[in-house]
């Protein structure tokens, strides 16, 4: 089976054939079509629109947020300039640079000015948009976090990161002038690498306001980070649609070895990134897990990207499954608890966690990961294959029935091994070790 493969910014997973040994049938079927076009980590929910274009998570950020939906292809920041709207932007280089500048006051003002696009761009220069957002530090304003704030931020710390960050923009939404919370925001969002709802923060709550000096330069320094993110962003998105492009042009009756080539050669292009201070190189290495056509180097990827921030939950699941799948359960189960630790409502590492479980025989506690990772995401890439077959290992055969069918009609496919186990011709050790 391909379980446990990485599904995010090229798209390809056990739908497209990718397999951490191989690949078989054509890998682009539906790199467009499935991925998240918002955080390219996920694959799109489409359970409720079948034009979404999302994942569930960012279509929560985004209705909280009070935004229009993002249109395939456009670049996302709600505070680094919204430079698109349904194409994707120019040159990476053409990319606005948040920095300080002066005002005829000697008041600091965070600008985001971007520079002006030379007329052979081939991008028209309405897809640019010029802004300024300003921190006053006009005065040494205390902030104190009130007790709603503080119980937020304990409760981040327990590993409900996103609770807590949904929490904290339901209470602003409610009072938008509590400075303190939009600061307490930023931090546990930037401290957790969640850099929509900190650049959201920002962009709604802060700028304008009266800030102490401390946290004006703690937030333009977010501010230069999530600059780096989202040129990387917008860097990957520019080099995908040059080689969807490429693909295209290929036709479906082309070979399989044309299109491992492209792949190859849009891994080589993002890999040439790497290195360069400019880039978020935790974002690339993530990106480049998921083109490689070797399981080593995928995995080395992955390594790389969870060494340089160790809050890519999806890499860190991703490492898990692999050791698990080779037979190193101990290694596994520490990168997962870890994991787990620091964020309890990653589907991914729950799904992880009730696979670990489920093959050294604790099949309720299995049963609970799964159930959760359904639960908080059950679009999540191989979760519902986890909750079925928690289902069945725990009994419930009946429910695990009626999911099954219900996904089936749905259109979801459902791989060999699966419908083996749930048969009987096949162990939990069988079904979650091994190639």
């Amino acid at each position: 089976m391909n379980e446990g493969q990485t599904t995010n910014q090229s798209g390809y997973g056990q739908q497209a054939g990718f397999s951490g040994y191989g690949y078989q049938g054509n890998p682009f079927d539906e790199l467009e079509r499935d991925m998240c076009q918002q955080c390219h980590r996920r694959k799109i929910d489409r359970s409720k629109d079948p034009k979404a274009v999302l994942c569930r998570e960012c279509q929560e950020a985004a209705d909280k947020q009070k935004k229009q939906k993002i249109m395939i292809g456009a670049g996302v920041g709600a505070f680094v300039v919204a430079a698109v709207a349904a194409v994707c932007v120019a040159v990476f280089t053409l990319m606005p640079k948040a920095k300080v500048s002066e005002n005829d006051a000697d008041e600091p003002i965070i600008s985001a000015d971007v520079e002006e696009i030379p007329e052979e761009a081939e991008e028209p220069a309405k897809n640019k948009v010029s802004t300024q957002r300003r921190l006053e530090n006009l005065s040494p304003v205390e902030i104190e976090l009130d007790e709603e704030t503080q119980a937020f931020i304990e409760l981040a710390d327990t590993g409900m990161i996103a609770t807590a960050l949904d929490g904290m923009l339901d209470a602003l939404e409610e009072d938008p002038d509590n400075v303190g919370m939009a600061v307490a925001v930023t931090d546990v969002a930037m401290k957790y690498t969640y850099p929509d709802y900190a650049a959201y923060a920002i962009d709604t709550y802060l700028t304008g306001k009266n800030v102490p000096d401390d946290v004006y330069d703690r937030v333009t320094g977010y501010i230069d980070k999530l600059n780096v993110y989202y040129d990387t962003y917008d860097l990957v998105d520019e080099i995908w649609n040059d080689f969807s492009e490429q693909i295209d042009a290929l036709g479906e009756s082309a070979a399989e070895d044309d299109y491992l080539m492209l792949l190859q050669d849009y891994h080589d292009m993002i890999e040439a990134y790497t290195g360069i201070d400019e880039y978020d190189q935790a974002f690339l290495y993530y990106d480049l897990a998921y083109t490689c056509q070797d399981e080593e180097e995928r995995i080395q990827h992955l390594k790389d990207c969870v060494a340089i921030d160790p809050n890519y939950f999806d890499a860190s699941a991703q490492l898990a499954t692999y050791y698990r799948r080779q037979g190193d359960l101990e290694q596994a189960r520490k990168i997962l608890e870890e994991s787990y630790a620091v964020n309890k409502e990653s589907y991914s590492v729950l799904r992880s966690m009730a696979t670990l479980e489920l093959v050294e025989g604790n099949l309720e506690q299995g049963l609970t990961y799964a159930q959760n990772a359904y639960d908080i995401y059950s679009e999540g890439e191989y979760v519902i294959d986890t909750y079925i077959v928690a289902l069945t290992a725990n009994g419930q055969t009946e429910e695990a029935e009626t999911l099954t069918k219900q996904w089936e009609d749905e259109g979801y496919v459902f791989d060999e091994d699966f419908y083996t186990f749930k048969a009987g011709g096949m162990t939990l050790e069988d079904y979650y070790i091994g190639d």
